[in-house]
């Protein structure tokens, strides 16, 4: 999943929708959340839909 998300070109906007998940691994709230905060700096506009982002301070 990181090296789609690392695909995606900068000035875009990113649809992520979970919403018809019943479960979504830890570890890929963390590699959303992760890309979340760097899109910013690549002007990407990201929308989760269905999916809560986590605190990626504490990433092991």
């Amino acid at each position: 999943m990181h090296k789609t998300l690392d695909k995606i070109p900068a000035y875009r906007s990113l649809v992520i929708d979970g919403s018809d998940c019943n479960f979504i691994d830890y570890d890929i709230l963390e590699i959303i959340s992760a890309f979340g905060s760097k899109a910013h700096d690549r002007h990407i506009e990201l929308h989760l839909q269905g999916i809560q982002a986590v605190n990626v301070d504490s990433i092991h």
